[in-house]
């Protein structure tokens, strides 16, 4: 775990930071507060040299005025004598009309005694010199003489401060260019107009200048520290609040340190991937299962962004995911692809929660479940199941394809049967006759027997149509016992019914019950060689309680394991004692479960066996009264006028037998496909139809019954469907697509010619 370090480091930065800061604000304001002291010592120097400069331009106008007027003459005395070094001009003294004696004053004598005499008025002192003076008082000193050289060399004004007496003071000096006036007192020195004769320097005291720049340069200071102090404070605040922040985070995060760290070792040794999500997306701790698992190793993995693992095609219902999590939500069972380093794609179940410290949400914890496997497998599983499926689609249509050419042959053997045997009733001894009740019992056992697997393998495929309804069970149970009790008239078995109740109303479906009831009545009969088969119905609390106990040869403890499987018997191989396929238990109990019914199987080898079915008593149920059984009309009798019955069937035997059961009460025309059967609709007044399902040529029976129902002149025309697809789905297509009625093969004659009556009664 990396938090209290991050923390530290975060800390740490936050502090150089700040003194950085510190530093480089004080280095700023100090860099901006020495450039406005130059700046300001730069304009004293500059207000000092134009005053100096002022002054000098004062001093060269006098100069120039008194060289225009060739000089100034002025009574002598003590403070004003003549100039010994203008004697070579003859006129240097005169004497005026009144007697008073004048001497001479050139601009330079004159201009050393304004300077001499006057200096204090100006507050600057000025000073004519020369590299050659006439007057040796006129001496340059050093500074005066250096830059008296440069004006030779070309520079045209000179200015610096200097000390003098202890006080600073401005230099300032310019040159004095030779002119015409200047020759009267210089020409004999060798001057030309042009040369520089001298020049006029000004010393200004700068006290005054600098005392008012210091002035400034305080406030400077002044303004300055204060800027300092507010930046100061600024970032002093700053990095205070930045600090607290830091500080604060860094507690939270150690306060989720330690929560997490209690549980490292189940983190570190959990089996499925866990990891912790900051409030940035960025993952800042996985255990060692997803870092195997993503091919990481922890340092690349910590602050990688988690929706970089994410597979492209999952990222933004991952982002979204994610976003809701650090909103506050946890997320449950959610179902994303991960990519490894390698680029292998991980199918993940992915568990999160929200990591709450004081109220917000400070990191997303999520456990993640490798389902690779688990995807492949279903995938594989649903493989499995579609190939089980096409596999079980074909078992049904074998299934249907055999009944149907079993049912077919049958139809006519049966028939057939029944016509000789009507034929040959009195031409015919006893025991002859009696091999015709062999061939219909066989006829009949392979029918049961085709039932038995075709209503098996619907119910297992799924496809068994279930139509629950409210039935009496009362009914449905003294009606199967009676059609039991005919056929053992001449058996040594007593079959007996015994109810506590006239009326059981319950909710199933009725067919598969009575297939239920009716297999076990007759496994109890088959099995039970003398004794009983005792049926019993009673209420007990709020259900039906019936019970079929037999005295047979019971049952074994190793069977009854098995003995709802389909094709087990007890008694099998060469030493069979007992006909079937043993499929009657399994569809009993595949009935039952369809109902939900409950079935109890008690057992005793050799002394017989009682099976028991609980039923849920309904309450105010509405029963659906069976209709009244219809008369059988003897199939002999001629109407006077015989209605018109088109049979189509493709089978040559079936439209025989139909043909002789029908032939006596109507007029009959065949078809053996659906486009002959619309040639006899357009051309003869056919009544009604006998109808196969399966037909020659492209088109089958419920093509021409969709056919016949959308004219007006056909769509009430009875139709009696006669097939072979024997189906629970097929009575239920056949009857949805406008049939009238159905039949499966093998046909009961006579009560096909009573529907046939019947339709055209109606």
């Amino acid at each position: 775990m990396s938090y209290p370090r991050e923390g530290e480091k975060r800390l740490a930065r936050a502090k150089r930071i700040f003194v950085l800061g510190i530093v480089t604000w004080t280095i700023f304001i100090g860099i901006s507060l020495a450039w406005n002291v130059y700046v300001e010592n730069r304009q004293t120097y500059i207000l000092a040299r134009n005053t100096a400069k002022i002054h000098f331009q004062k001093d060269l106008a006098f100069r120039l005025w008194a060289t225009k007027h060739g000089g100034v003459y002025v009574p002598i005395n003590e403070r004003t004598p003549p100039n010994p070094y203008l004697d070579h001009i003859p006129d240097r003294d005169i004497v005026t009309l009144e007697g008073k004696k004048l001497t001479l004053m050139n601009p330079a004598y004159m201009l050393r005694q304004l300077m001499s005499e006057y200096s204090d008025m100006f507050g600057a002192k000025g000073h004519i010199t020369s590299l050659i003076p006439l007057n040796p008082d006129n001496a340059p000193d050093d500074w005066e003489r250096k830059a008296l050289q440069l004006f030779e060399q070309g520079e045209t004004e000179i200015s610096e401060i200097v000390t003098i007496d202890g006080n600073e003071n401005l230099k300032y000096m310019e040159p004095l260019i030779v002119k015409q006036g200047c020759l009267k007192c210089h020409e004999q020195q060798g001057y030309e107009l042009g040369d520089v004769r001298g020049g006029v320097s000004i010393n200004v005291p700068i006290a005054s200048f600098v005392a008012s720049a210091k002035n400034v340069i305080i406030g400077l200071y002044e303004t300055y520290s204060l800027i300092w102090l507010i930046g100061m404070f600024g970032i002093g605040f700053l990095g205070w609040r930045n600090n607290k922040y830091i500080r604060e985070a860094s507690q939270k995060q150690r306060e989720l340190y330690n929560s997490v760290k209690k549980y490292q070792g189940l983190f570190d040794d959990a089996l499925d991937m866990i990891h912790i999500v900051d409030t940035n997306g960025q993952i800042i701790d996985a255990n060692n299962a997803e870092l195997q698992l993503m091919g990481y190793e922890k340092e690349d993995y910590i602050r990688k962004p988690f929706i970089e693992l994410i597979d492209p095609d999952y990222k933004e219902l991952a982002e979204e995911k994610l976003d809701e999590v650090l909103q506050g939500n946890s997320i449950h069972n959610f179902e994303t692809v991960m990519q490894t380093q390698s680029g292998k794609k991980l199918n993940v179940l992915v568990n999160a929660v929200p990591e709450i410290v004081d109220g917000k949400v400070v990191a997303a914890r999520a456990i993640i479940h490798d389902i690779t496997k688990i995807k492949l497998y279903q995938l594989e599983r649903e493989k499995a199941l579609s190939e089980a499926q096409r596999a079980n689609k074909v078992k049904t249509e074998f299934l249907a394809n055999m009944s149907h050419e079993i049912r077919t042959p049958l139809n006519a053997i049966s028939g057939f049967t029944e016509i000789i045997e009507e034929l040959t009733k009195d031409k015919i001894n006893e025991e002859d006759h009696s091999y015709f009740d062999i061939i219909r019992h066989s006829s009949q056992r392979l029918i049961n027997t085709v039932h038995g697997i075709l209503d098996l393998s619907q119910i297992e495929a799924g496809a068994f149509h279930y139509n629950p309804q409210y039935i009496d069970l009362y009914s449905i149970v003294k009606n199967t016992v009676i059609e039991f009790s005919i056929l053992i008239d001449y058996s040594d078995i007593d079959l007996t019914f015994n109810s506590k109740v006239k009326q059981a109303p319950i909710k199933v479906d009725e067919s598969t019950l009575t297939r239920a009831i009716s297999n076990l009545i007759d496994n109890a009969i088959k099995y039970t060689n003398e004794g009983h088969v005792d049926i019993d119905l009673s209420k007990k609390g709020s259900n039906f309680i019936l019970s079929i106990e037999d005295t047979g040869i019971g049952i074994s403890e190793d069977y009854m394991k098995i003995m709802f499987e389909a094709f087990t018997q007890e008694s099998s191989g060469y030493t069979k004692k007992y006909q079937g396929l043993g499929l009657g238990l399994a569809m009993t109990k595949r009935c039952l479960d369809l109902d939900n019914i409950p079935l109890d199987v008690k057992s005793i080898r050799g002394e017989g066996t009682t099976f028991t079915m609980t039923f849920k008593i309904e309450e105010n149920p509405i029963i659906i009264e069976e209709p009244e059984p219809m008369a059988i009309s003897q199939t002999g009798i001629k109407p006077l006028h015989k209605p018109l019955v088109m049979v189509v069937e493709d089978d040559l035997d079936t439209q025989r037998l139909v043909e002789i059961t029908l032939r006596n009460s109507f007029d009959m025309c065949f078809a053996f496909s659906v486009v002959e059967a619309k040639e006899h609709l357009e051309t003869k007044p056919v009544a009604a139809l006998v109808l196969d399902l399966s037909l020659q040529g492209n088109e089958d029976g419920l093509d021409l019954v969709h056919f016949m129902r959308n004219l007006e002149k056909w769509k009430n025309t009875p139709v009696i469907a006669v097939t072979a697809h024997a189906f629970v789905t097929d009575k239920e297509n056949v009857l949805v697509a406008g049939c009238n009625d159905y039949m499966s093969k093998p046909i009961d004659r006579h009560k096909l010619a009573q529907l046939i009556h019947k339709y055209l009664e109606e």
